[in-house]
């Protein structure tokens, strides 16, 4: 209980679109993705190129031929480097589910308060097993006995 009531109060202080990690990601890859060039033909898959690769992204798709934008959720480095050419900031492109409102949606439940084991009421439940002949491995019976 005090666990989720701390992870909200310091997600909501925090600013910003993402979480902390996510953002910190995305800082990283802007700084890589100055090393690419972004080519766009009018449609919305752009080419971006480095001396040693190309790859194709499509901005309407939220794809990249490397794959880590649909594995992870956040634009991959490629990504990053066509939001930087077309001026737009790549943290309004990741997966929902790694937004920070998100995040308060999961934390924003409460839990009940419980009294301590010494209180709670004693459960008068019986089990019984019945053995079923020939369902356990210790009996091995021959079937035309």
């Amino acid at each position: 209980m005090a666990r989720i009531e701390e992870e909200r109060e310091t997600k909501e202080k925090r600013k910003g679109l993402v979480c902390p990690r996510v953002d910190e990601l995305l800082k990283r890859r802007s700084k890589r993705s100055e090393e690419y060039i972004a080519r766009s033909n009018g449609s919305p898959r752009y080419e971006v190129s480095s001396p040693n690769h190309n790859f194709i992204v499509n901005i309407e798709k939220k794809s990249c031929a490397c794959g880590l934008w649909q594995l992870g959720g956040v634009p991959c480095v490629h990504a990053v480097c066509v939001y930087r050419a077309l001026n737009k900031d790549p943290r309004k492109f990741v997966h929902e589910a790694l937004l920070k409102t998100t995040f308060l949606e999961v934390y924003n439940h409460t839990l009940e308060p419980l009294n301590g084991p010494t209180m709670w009421t004693k459960a008068h439940i019986l089990i019984f097993f019945h053995r079923i002949s020939g369902c356990f491995r210790g009996d091995q019976k021959d079937v035309e006995e």
